[in-house]
């Protein structure tokens, strides 16, 4: 279980080892902070964040202890969503983030100087907060109505864009929802209207990170998931063909996102998910 957890005495106490190391932080790390806490992955604290506001910008410290591992990636992002939701801010600025510059470009910053700068893009205060979950994956498709995809909305036929967008979170390589949407648009048939290729999709995802793709039935399917670090199904179910992003959680389970709409930490076997969703014997696979 991840989570942030604000500083507090008891809290100190809890991480005490984590917050005796916090007594040699310069002190612009602290500096006129709104908030502060612990990034904790399930019992661990692994690092810790203080933020403050100036005008339109957040500017953010932070520590951890390892950088490079995916508990990190999911908590910062899981923190920068926290602070969106909160300050609603369109620019976040980390001042010395240079020892973790992988991890922050991964969540959408760019370089800028001695800091990174990560601006938000205009759909994220358009697409309502509903529909992500507490790390910024989209898992509600059901209310996205308002945003288009070919001739069409993203209620009806955008699942394709959202597993794209989900799965290059989870590889830490954030692509705005509004890029992704229109690249995939240009590559259209009638519109989109009968949702999106899979291979158009496997191609402009292929060009953005290197990936496999396949078709299997589905006991086979599952073998290969496991195999995988994350990618995105495609099946049919009870209302068509729908795509759908997963991580591979290394013990045995998957983490899905958007197949049941607005079903936040949808943990589930592989079998036990394609026997529910499946209708046919076989589904396509797209995988990292």
């Amino acid at each position: 279980m991840r989570r942030l957890v604000s500083f507090s005495e008891a809290a100190n106490d809890r991480y005490a080892d984590m917050y005796d190391l916090t007594r040699d932080f310069p002190a612009s790390f602290f500096e006129g902070k709104k908030e502060s806490g612990y990034l904790i992955d399930h019992a661990d604290a692994i690092g810790v964040y203080a933020y403050r506001r100036e005008e339109d910008t957040v500017f953010l410290s932070l520590y951890l202890t390892d950088p490079a591992s995916l508990s990190s990636l999911h908590l910062v992002q899981r923190l920068l969503e926290n602070i969106f939701r909160k300050e609603r801010e369109k620019k976040v600025v980390v001042k010395d983030g240079s020892q973790y510059g992988r991890l922050l470009s991964g969540c959408g910053f760019y370089p800028k100087g001695q800091a990174f700068q990560k601006i938000y893009e205009p759909w994220k205060f358009v697409v309502p907060d509903a529909c992500f979950d507490e790390e910024g994956y989209l898992i509600n498709q059901g209310r996205m109505e308002k945003i288009p995809f070919g001739w069409f909305n993203t209620r009806d036929k955008g699942c394709g864009w959202i597993a794209a967008y989900n799965f290059l979170r989870l590889l830490g390589k954030e692509t705005d929802m509004q890029e992704i949407e229109q690249s995939l648009s240009r590559h259209s048939l009638l519109g989109k209207a009968a949702g999106q290729e899979i291979g158009s999709l496997y191609l402009w995802l292929n060009r953005k990170v290197p990936c496999h793709y396949t078709y299997k039935f589905k006991k086979n399917l599952a073998r290969t998931m496991a195999q995988s670090q994350c990618g995105i199904l495609l099946y049919v179910h009870s209302q068509g063909a729908h795509y759908v992003a997963y991580e591979n959680l290394k013990n045995g389970t998957f983490h899905f996102y958007n197949a049941a709409y607005g079903k936040k930490d949808h943990e589930e076997k592989a079998e036990s998910f394609l026997e529910r969703f499946a209708m046919v014997p076989g589904a396509a696979l797209i995988w990292k």
